[in-house]
């Protein structure tokens, strides 16, 4: 048993994917045969593989024990590298100058977002997977619409803003990698009430289908057997119609008006189906309390895909999230934003959260009951 790597083209011409197997004398002839130890990995230089491969085929095929493991090198997906928000001076020159443009209406009118970050932070630095982690009212959404908002990220459902709240946006500043190209990359934001509304909009499909359904079959009974009569003294399509019923068994004519049935999903399988369409390649997504409409069981889900999407898609993931099954994803940076008023905004370790601990704290606890 050797270690062995199938390289294989894709569609776009700059990547490829390496699969990490071990092997017996036979080599795999598509994924779908390969096990769980297969990994994506994106390579930018397709001639070096190339070279690579033509080196060391033979030994992959006659000699896997001489073959020499490609060297690779960890590729962090990043476009936006940091971001900073207005500081106690600008904040404070937003405020006098909403106020001077509106008069009093400014002063009986939320403020917001003046003061949420005051002290607390004054740049986010981003890796490829980012997360704020923080219980509701600690501003880790806040951060995620001031951020995406500045980028002119696609966004579905935008909240209500402040009158001072596309001031601070103006005057945050974002801060690109070197090389980002802004018309290549996608930028979206996906909020917890756009999973939602996609639940409804499949809901309410599937009850129309129904609803459809049930109407066909009353007509398909009411019509199967009755005359059909002369076509020249009733309307032409209803003459076609019944002769359809006349010619076809009741599956095939309701099958015929409204399609193949398709399987019923649940919550959790339609907001993955949501995500898995919305995340496209060379992107950076922003994911506002993903979780919100999923069992552990999704999150986990979730979580791992997730975990494959900066080198899978080329993507930057900025997430606002409470879910440990998302805190823990490998690698990834986790701003702690369950902080008291005018306390920084840190860095944490996902082990050091609050709401985890209180996970852990609460299952060793029952531990002796599993």
């Amino acid at each position: 048993m050797a270690g062995l790597m199938v390289v294989l083209p894709t569609t776009d011409g700059d990547r490829i994917v390496i699969v990490d197997y071990y092997i017996s004398g036979v080599v795999p002839k598509s994924l779908s045969s390969l096990d769980a130890k297969r990994v994506l990995y994106p390579v930018n230089d397709i001639k070096v593989l190339y070279e690579y491969m033509a080196k060391n085929v033979t030994n992959f095929l006659r000699y896997p024990q001489k073959a020499v493991p490609l060297q690779r090198k960890p590729i962090t997906m990043i476009y936006i590298q940091s971001f900073q928000l207005p500081s106690a001076g600008i904040e404070s020159s937003i405020y006098n100058k909403e106020v001077s443009r509106l008069g009093d209406s400014a002063l009986r009118s939320s403020i917001y977002p003046l003061g949420v970050f005051r002290y607390r932070i004054e740049e986010f630095h981003f890796s490829d997977i980012t997360i704020f982690y923080g219980g509701n009212g600690t501003g880790k959404s806040t951060a995620i619409n001031i951020i995406s908002r500045r980028l002119q990220a696609l966004d579905l459902t935008q909240s209500n803003d402040s009158d001072f709240f596309a001031e601070y946006v103006r005057n945050s500043r974002p801060i690109y990698a070197d090389g980002t190209i802004l018309s290549d990359i996608r930028i979206r934001r996906i909020a917890s009430d756009d999973v939602f509304q996609f639940l409804l909009q499949k809901r309410d499909q599937q009850q129309a289908r129904a609803q459809m359904i049930e109407l066909l079959n009353r007509h398909y009974k009411d019509n199967k057997w009755r005359p059909i009569g002369n076509m020249y003294k009733e309307q032409y399509q209803e003459w076609v119609d019944r002769m359809e019923i006349q010619k076809k068994s009741r599956t095939q004519y309701i099958k015929g008006r409204v399609g193949r049935e398709e399987p019923e999903m649940s919550n959790g399988e339609c907001a993955m189906q949501y995500f898995t369409n919305s995340i496209t390649d060379n992107s950076i997504i922003f994911l506002d309390e993903p979780e919100n409409s999923l069992s552990a069981e999704w999150q986990v889900r979730l979580a791992s895909f997730l975990a494959q999407v900066p080198r899978g898609f080329r993507c930057q993931l900025i997430i606002a999230t409470h879910s440990p099954f998302l805190l823990a994803l490998p690698g990834a940076r986790i701003y702690d934003f369950e902080t008291e008023e005018k306390e920084p905004i840190l860095t944490k370790r996902w082990t050091e959260l609050k709401n985890v601990r209180v996970y852990r704290d609460f299952f060793h606890q029952h531990e002796n009951e599993f």
